[in-house]
């Protein structure tokens, strides 16, 4: 069996040739084996984190399985535009500014040279009314979902591994991601706003 075939039948709960092998590596180890600065990657994705995978995949021989996602959904009422704060050897901080027809919502992001990006920033800091801008315009409809890059990655990966689109689901690890101010924030948040979360 080759890597997909290995995967798909462990997957199917049938017996493959043998045990899948397919550690998570994270992003840690791709990002590492490119020689490039992180934020290369994950900035100006050069290249994207999903080749970097499909690249240590085979540097390293074991079965590949990227549950990147790679489905986008794109929202004609939502704008976005991207600059740089500030740079220095070890660090960029972009601000992304989000235009919606009920107004702007911004978050800065700091992009290191050896770690993952991180929001240092979120866009939700004002609520109630930034979590109703952000619930209104940020979960479009599935219909629209566009999966051209889903089928690149697909296709790179090839027979390698298996690729897997990425569903999120709704809850405080979600407000976590989106709010301004941490957990404490998104707990004040559910008890203070319980009908609009």
């Amino acid at each position: 069996m080759n890597s997909r075939e290995r995967m798909i039948t462990a997957f199917s709960n049938r017996q493959p040739d043998m045990v899948p092998v397919s550690p998570d590596i994270s992003n840690m180890i791709p990002c590492r084996l490119t020689g490039k600065p992180f934020w290369d990657i994950y900035l100006h994705n050069d290249p994207p984190l999903w080749k970097a995978y499909i690249e240590a995949v085979k540097y390293f021989g074991f079965d590949g399985w990227l549950p990147c996602g790679g489905f986008s959904i794109a929202n004609p009422d939502v704008g976005a535009e991207t600059g740089v704060v500030s740079t220095s050897d070890e660090r960029t901080v972009t601000r992304t500014t989000f235009h919606t027809p009920a107004g702007d919502l911004w978050q800065e992001t700091t992009h290191y040279r050896a770690d993952p990006p991180t929001a240092t920033v979120k866009p939700v800091k004002r609520l109630p009314d930034d979590l109703e801008i952000w619930i209104s315009y940020f979960y479009p409809s599935p219909d629209r979902a566009d999966d051209a890059e889903y089928r690149k990655i697909e296709d790179e990966m090839g027979e390698l591994g298996v690729v897997g689109p990425t569903v999120g689901f709704p809850g405080l690890h979600e407000l976590f991601n989106i709010m301004n101010g941490g957990m404490e924030a998104v707990v004040y948040a559910y008890i203070d706003y319980p009908a609009l979360l």
